[in-house]
C-alpha cells in the first residue's frame, strides 16, 4: 500500500485528544476517568491509548438525560 491509499483510509480510532475533543471534556479529565475505571472503553495499542468512537457514544448515551433529570431508557 502507498502512502497515498494509507492516508486515504479514514481510522475508526481516536487519539485521546480527538476523544477529548468530541466528548468536549480536557484530556487530563479523561485520562483520570480512564485510570479511575469510570472512561468510555479504550484500546491500548503498544503504549497508545485509542477511543471507538461507538464507544465514545456509549458512553455518552449512558450519561444522558431527559428534561425532568429522568435517565433515557434504552430499552434494557
Amino acid at each position: 500500500m502507498n502512502q497515498n491509499s494509507a492516508s486515504a483510509v479514514s481510522s475508526p480510532l481516536f487519539t485521546e485528544e480527538q476523544a477529548a475533543l468530541y466528548l468536549t471534556r480536557s484530556v487530563s479529565s479523561l485520562r483520570r476517568d480512564r485510570k479511575r475505571g469510570t472512561g468510555p472503553g479504550f484500546v491500548k495499542i503498544g503504549r497508545s491509548v485509542r477511543y471507538l468512537r461507538s464507544e465514545l457514544d456509549r458512553f455518552i448515551f449512558a450519561r444522558a438525560t431527559i428534561s425532568g433529570g429522568s435517565g433515557v431508557d434504552h430499552g434494557r
